[in-house]
This record gives structure tokens, C-alpha cells and sequence, in this order.
């Protein structure tokens, strides 16, 4: 008898078994093609959101540094018109910045100790005002009805106050600020007198400050002072005690000519003649009749040339010319613009690209739990329609991970080119989306590195998306004995 000789069985290249997969998913093109939609539409959510998020996040932290001139003259001009508020300078001391606690020092004739046990106690006092923002909005309003925290901890230098809180706070069970009651008594009655000294005589100060540049600048006005660039400028204003950058009161002028030139359009709209000129050209309401609605209309210099001839003959009459007015508009219309995707919080540049809503995280979840759960019924159903091609396979020598191998490539395959073409359909409702609520702003300030990195990370996604929900089906067709598998009809 002839003897029988068993020898290894032929192990498959990664290479071949790829081939093999190729061939067959082009064999079962419209099971492969559901696959393919499904992980589109997962990967196309996750990048539209993630883009999204980095887009607008972005556009908003770039219009915000564009509006910096507005800004810093806005507080240029409040700063030189009255005192610092009380809130404001116990956070400015809280801060520590060294330009703010020089014009401390100056303004209240302070020593260094006295500043830092200002210092101190603000720091303690901006602790108590998280700690009331930080309650829930139901404790919040048993503490301190619908009084701002700034305003409340005021209010808790009152004795009857201070122990209608603390009785509060013991009903809802609250710790107290500092987690201690006698330290948060001390800060009360004992520090908090302090620092209220320390900041009148900042305000004082600050306010014959206010007095000495006015009477230096013949009582010209904050915009036309920023406007004007006298060379003495910085001068008059260090030597009342403000800390000043050359460099960015030099950067002020154009925006502090602006703010001039807009406020001037208003005088000639109360003539009674050019507010019937302009009624007879535009068609409008006398009462629509205002400086941003003719800032808006004003697109073009024939527009602008002639606002300019009927302005010129008003009681109250402008030097503005044609090419003014429009270079004004134009301007007038971009900080709209800017204002408009800022919003009304300032953006945090700590804030990354990639921070999201909880409720946005958990829609990502379930779109991929979904999304695993499509993607194994497809791939099960495959491996039920091959069984009788899975016997075979065995039966000519295919081994159990030449067969897990064949159906982990084929679901990666599928999963490639889902991802890529989600990432390509999420990035572009990103773009819409961003459009539709900055406009082209969005242009100038999408961060391609970070937009490429997040492109990856719904690649990724996608393939370990695939590959994870076909784990289940690969071993169960790795683990099909042959002949339960060849009576499958």
C-alpha cells in the first residue's frame, strides 16, 4: 500500500490574498457599494462637524485679532473719559499685568507691599466670584437671586447679608468659598475693607489723571487726540500716570480718524433738504433714513460722489468727499461683518480646534455605533452568501487566517474608500456651512494644517471603523467547518 504523506499546507502572501479580495468585491460590486455608503455617510458626518468646529473657531479668533484696533481704542477712550469701574480693577490686580499695577502705583501713590496686599486680596475676592458663577443655575438663584457675582460680593460685606449666604449655603449643604467659614469672614470684613480703600485711591487717582490730560490737550476729545498723533503725546499722557506703548498708539490714528468721519455722518441726515434728496433717490421712509442705512447703500463711487454734492450744500455740512464716504462704508461694513462672527463672547485662543459640544461628541458616537452595526450585517451577509466559495477555499487548503485575512482587507478596502469619500462630501457641507454663517470670511482664516490633521482623523476613523466591524464575520468564516459549509444551499 502506497503510503500517505501529509505535507504543509501552502501558506497565501499577504499580496495574493489582497488580489483575491480585489476580485471579488469587483464579483459582488452592489454588496460592496452599500458598505461603502454607509461608512461614507459616518465619515462625512464626523468630518463635517470637526471641520465645522475648526473653521468657525478659527474665523471667529481671526476676526477678533482683526477688531483689536477697535478695541483698544474703545477702552483708550473710556479709560481717558472716567475712572476704571470697581470690578474692573479688582480683576486687573487679580491678573497682575505690569503695565496695569504701574498705573495702580502712580494713580494711588501705593507701595509695592500695599499693591501686593491689594494683590492678594483681590486674588482671594475673584475666588469667591468663580465660585458663585461656577453654582448651579438653581443654587445660584437661592444665593443670590439674579444679582451678578460681582455685584453679590459686595453686597456680603454686609453683616445681615453675609449671614442670610451662609444660612443659605448650609439649607443647600455648599461648602463656603475658600472651603472655610472663618477665612471667608475674615476676606469679608477684614480684607475687603482693605482692597475697597485701595481701589477708591485708585479711582481718585485715576480720575485727576483724566483732568491733567484734558487741561494739557486744551479739552480736546479722546478720538481727535488718538487721531491727531501729536508728537507730545506720549509724554502727556506718561506724565499723568497712563502706561503707554508708542507703537500701539501710532496704530490708533486710523481707526480713532474713522470713528471721527462716522460719527460726522450723522449732522447732515437731520437737514430737512437732504433727507428729501435721499428719500426721492433711494425710495425709503424718512424714519430708515439713518447713518447705517446709507453706510449700506453706499457701493459705489457715483453713489458716493453724489451723497457727497448733497451733503455739501446741508446746514451742517461735512468735508467728506466721494472717496471717502465709500472708503468709510467699506470699512463700516467689514467690521460689521467682523462683529458679526465674533459674536458676543470673545473666542479663547486656548480653545482648540478639535473642542466640541458634549452633545456634537456623543452624536459622533452614536454615528459610528450605527455605522459598525451596518457595516457587520453587510459583512455577515457576505460571508452567508460565500459559504459554499469558503468550503472550497478549505477544501483546496486555504487556511483559517488566509480566509480572515481575505475578509479583514476586503471590509478595509471598503472602508478607504468610504472615508475618502465622506471626507470629501463632510468637507464640503463644512465649507457651505461656514459660508452661510461668516461668508467669505472664512477664506482668509481656515488653518489648513489643522484641517488636514482632522482630514486624517476621518480617514483613520473610517478604516479602524471598518476593520473592527468585520472582525466578527472574518473568524466566523475563518471557523466554518467545510462540510456544514457545503450543505448550506
Amino acid at each position: 500500500m502506497k503510503p500517505i504523506v501529509v505535507q504543509n499546507q501552502a501558506r497565501m502572501s499577504p499580496a495574493r490574498c489582497f488580489g483575491l479580495t480585489v476580485s471579488g468585491i469587483s464579483y459582488r460590486l452592489f454588496r460592496s457599494s452599500v458598505t461603502v455608503v454607509i461608512l461614507a455617510l459616518a465619515v462625512a458626518f464626523f468630518t463635517q462637524v470637526l471641520a465645522t468646529e475648526i473653521i468657525a473657531h478659527e474665523t471667529r479668533l481671526s476676526a477678533y485679532q482683526q477688531l483689536k484696533n477697535k478695541r483698544l481704542l474703545g477702552e483708550w477712550v473710556t479709560r481717558l473719559n472716567r475712572p476704571t469701574s470697581k470690578p474692573r480693577i479688582r480683576q486687573q490686580l487679580d491678573a497682575g499685568a505690569t503695565n496695569h499695577l504701574a498705573e495702580f502705583s502712580a494713580w494711588s501713590g501705593a507701595t509695592e507691599a500695599e499693591l501686593t496686599t491689594a494683590r492678594t486680596i483681590a486674588s482671594d475676592m475673584q475666588e469667591v466670584v468663580i465660585y458663585l458663577q461656577d453654582l448651579s443655575p438653581t443654587n445660584r438663584a437661592v444665593l443670590i437671586a439674579d444679582t451678578e457675582p460681582d455685584v453679590a460680593i459686595l453686597q456680603l460685606t454686609n453683616r445681615e447679608s453675609f449671614d442670610r449666604f451662609l444660612a443659605k449655603l448650609a439649607d443647600l449643604r455648599l461648602q463656603p468659598p475658600l472651603e472655610d467659614e472663618a477665612a471667608f469672614e475674615q476676606l469679608m470684613f477684614e480684607q475687603a475693607p482693605v482692597l475697597s480703600a485701595m481701589i477708591e485711591r485708585i479711582r481718585a487717582g485715576h480720575r485727576k489723571a483724566i483732568q491733567q490730560v484734558r487741561k494739557a490737550v486744551d479739552g480736546r476729545t479722546p478720538q481727535r487726540l488718538l487721531a491727531e498723533q501729536a508728537d507730545n503725546l506720549p509724554a502727556i499722557l506718561s506724565s499723568a500716570g497712563f502706561s503707554v506703548e508708542v507703537e500701539s498708539l501710532a496704530s490708533l490714528a486710523t481707526q480713532a480718524q474713522y470713528e471721527i468721519d462716522l460719527q460726522s455722518i450723522n449732522k447732515p441726515l437731520g437737514d430737512q433738504k437732504v433727507r428729501q434728496a435721499i428719500q426721492k433717490r433711494l425710495g425709503i421712509d424718512p424714519v430708515d433714513i439713518n447713518s447705517a442705512t446709507m453706510l449700506d447703500w453706499l457701493r459705489s463711487a457715483g453713489r458716493a460722489n453724489w451723497l457727497a454734492d448733497q451733503w455739501s450744500t446741508a446746514d451742517q455740512a461735512t468735508a467728506l468727499t466721494g472717496d471717502r464716504l465709500l472708503t468709510i462704508a467699506k470699512e463700516y461694513r467689514r467690521q460689521q461683518d467682523l462683529q458679526a462672527a465674533v459674536g458676543n463672547t470673545a473666542p479663547k485662543a486656548s480653545e482648540g480646534a478639535f473642542t466640541m459640544e458634549g452633545a456634537k461628541g456623543w452624536l459622533i458616537l452614536l454615528s459610528f455605533l450605527v455605522c459598525t452595526v451596518g457595516v457587520a450585517n453587510a459583512m455577515f451577509m457576505s460571508v452567508t452568501e460565500r459559504f459554499t466559495e469558503i468550503a472550497t477555499m478549505k477544501c483546496l487548503g486555504a487556511l483559517d487566517g488566509t480566509l480572515m485575512m481575505m475578509f479583514l482587507f476586503e471590509s478595509a478596502l471598503q472602508g478607504l474608500v468610504g472615508a475618502i469619500i465622506g471626507v470629501v462630501v463632510g468637507l464640503l457641507l463644512a465649507l457651505l456651512r461656514g459660508m452661510a454663517d461668516f461668508g467669505t470670511l472664512i477664506f482668509g482664516s481656515i488653518p489648513m494644517d489643522q484641517v488636514g490633521l482632522g482630514l486624517v482623523a476621518a480617514i483613520v476613523a473610517g478604516l479602524i471603523l471598518a476593520v473592527v466591524a468585520a472582525v466578527g464575520p472574518a473568524y466566523m468564516a475563518a471557523r466554518l467547518a467545510p462540510m456544514e459549509a457545503m450543505r448550506v444551499d
